[in-house]
């Protein structure tokens, strides 16, 4: 995986955390939402159909430059939500904005993207921990201190 990348000299760290810096917060509040929102399977289901398909057009030339800054942020920041909410969602959205959009050659854009999906990713499940360490406190009745 990453480290296997990384030691090739395939991943692009400054590129990455650009991804990071809005993936990683992200992700963060799509952990914090997971809770009310995870019974609502067939809306959690409709937001990754229009995320995929959006990126689909995108794909097929639909939209243009698959990088502009506001699609390809909003694409980023779609992706890292559905990762914090359900744990897919930004590999798919990261890897054609670098192919396509930033003409990034795919093994580059490959470990580049792997770097990306492993830092938003373990975010998201640290939150994810955190909130089901203090719902098990809480059904246990400990008092936080």
């Amino acid at each position: 995986g990453l480290i296997g990348y990384s030691r090739k000299g395939l991943v692009s760290w400054d590129v990455a955390s650009e991804f990071a810096t809005i993936s990683v917060p992200v992700a963060l509040l799509g952990a914090a939402a997971a809770p009310s929102l995870a019974a609502n399977t067939q809306l959690l289901r409709a937001v990754y159909a229009v995320l995929m398909l959006s990126l689909s057009w995108k794909l097929a030339g639909g939209g243009g430059d698959a990088a502009a800054s506001t699609d390809g942020t909003a694409a980023t920041a779609g992706g890292a939500f559905l990762t914090g909410l359900l744990g897919v969602g930004i590999g798919e959205v990261v890897l054609p904005q670098l192919t396509r959009g930033r003409g990034m050659p795919i093994p580059s854009a490959a470990g580049t993207s792997v770097a990306v999906v492993t830092v938003t990713a373990a975010a998201a499940a640290v939150a994810q921990l955190a909130q089901l360490a203090a719902a098990a406190d809480d059904a246990a009745g400990v008092v936080p201190r």
